[in-house]
């Protein structure tokens, strides 16, 4: 169910979120989110998302075809719900899944003309070799996700 505060004309939605329900229309777990609309930390069109990190039973990352940045992400939460957060071109994009994921990784590539994100996930922690240049944090808390049109550009957790 989409929640939102109703906008004065010609202004914004200044609250919105999402609450999972069953098909009884019982409200699914905690992941109920109602949020003021935050600036980003950057200049732009952008969109926002939050979504928890918790009790994520899959975590299913969609890419763009050309460059290896993140567009979206769909999570699939433990009770049954979902969440999307950007860009989830379901067998349109590359795509991967993440089974029960533990840790997000993460690496910031920026272009004369673009700030894209490279996000995937895992199940254990790693310190392979190949994961040089990559940011790690464990799933736990929300995460603010905000993309442009093209790509995942910026993400927040807050794990208070």
């Amino acid at each position: 169910m989409l929640v939102f505060k109703d906008p004065q004309p010609g202004q914004p939605i200044t609250k919105i979120g999402m609450q999972n329900r069953n098909k009884n229309g019982i409200p699914l777990g905690k992941h109920t989110v109602l949020l003021q609309a935050v600036p980003p930390p950057f200049y732009g069109d952008l969109y926002h998302y939050v979504a928890s990190l918790e009790d994520v039973q899959s975590a299913r990352v969609f890419y763009d075809q050309d460059a290896r940045c993140c567009k979206g992400i769909l999570f699939t939460y433990c009770h049954g719900g979902q969440q999307a957060l950007g860009q989830c071109g379901i067998n349109v994009f590359r795509e991967e899944t993440i089974i029960a994921p533990k840790f997000l990784y993460h690496r910031l590539m920026v272009t004369s003309n673009d700030r894209m994100l490279d996000i995937t996930f895992a199940s254990t922690s790693t310190h392979v070799t190949n994961w040089i240049g990559w940011g790690c944090i464990k799933m736990t808390g929300t995460i603010t996700f905000w993309c442009d049109r093209r790509s995942a550009v910026h993400f927040e957790v807050n794990t208070s």
